[in-house]
């Protein structure tokens, strides 16, 4: 074999490898899917941005497995058919307020968006004829949730107090809204390092020592702190 048929035959060699090596580096590399019910999703912060991505990791985004809402509506008692319960902050998706008329309360929604009570109206048509009937809709103000005195049993708050203003007269007023015996219940994050896709900046939240002080304040009775049930939140009771 001449030399010039060997030195052929090496640049073939090298051209053959290469042009292989080319062929694997454009195969796209294999993900695994991911499982929607784990994923975590981004939300945009107030100026609109992406915010980056999350620090802690969290087990599930399933608001029902973090929020645990039946543990939250036992609050009101055992039985909550023939009650009725006003869900303050109750946009953008009522979701507190489908789970309590599913379990027989009759429920206010009240918001300040219209659009997020529209949409409440929009879901509702498309539950049980039985249940659709208990979900009432109200459009409220900042500072009064147009509530009539002594009109309801119970009344929730979930992740809103940290954006009323004037907590201590807004609370006042509230507790005249219940009948006799009635109770608030209020949920909101704990001020601790919490995952960014499921609890606000800490500057949209509440201590809750300093929201108990403002029940007293406002003359709640039996007032209970709890900050064991939920991994991510308290929960405060008080009673009228």
């Amino acid at each position: 074999m001449t030399l010039m048929f060997k030195y052929s035959l090496l640049i073939i060699y090298i051209l053959v490898l290469y042009g292989c090596r080319q062929d694997t580096s454009l195969k796209p590399t294999t993900q695994p899917v991911p499982d929607i019910d784990t994923m975590a999703f981004a939300e945009p912060d107030t100026e609109g941005l992406t915010k980056k991505a999350p620090q802690l990791t969290i087990p599930t985004n399933s608001r029902v497995a973090w929020q645990k809402p039946d543990l939250i509506l036992q609050s009101f008692g055992s039985i909550l058919q023939g009650t009725r319960i006003a869900d303050i902050g109750a946009g953008p998706t009522g979701f507190f307020t489908f789970w309590l008329a599913q379990r027989g309360a009759s429920v206010i929604a009240i918001d300040i968006d219209p659009s997020a009570l529209a949409y409440i109206e929009t879901e509702k048509t498309k539950i049980d004829t039985f249940v659709r009937p208990l979900i009432k809709t109200r459009l409220a103000k900042p500072q009064d949730p147009h509530l009539n005195p002594e009109e309801v049993d119970g009344i929730l708050i979930v992740n809103t107090i940290a954006y009323i203003s004037g907590k201590v007269k807004y609370l006042a007023n509230l507790r005249n809204k219940l009948r006799t015996n009635g109770k608030l219940v209020i949920v909101d994050f704990k001020m601790k390092r919490l995952p960014e896709q499921i609890a606000p900046r800490k500057a949209e939240r509440v201590h809750a020592d300093m929201l108990e002080e403002y029940l007293y304040q406002s003359g709640y009775r039996n007032i209970v702190v709890d900050d064991q049930s939920l991994e991510y939140q308290y929960i405060i009771t008080a009673d009228k």
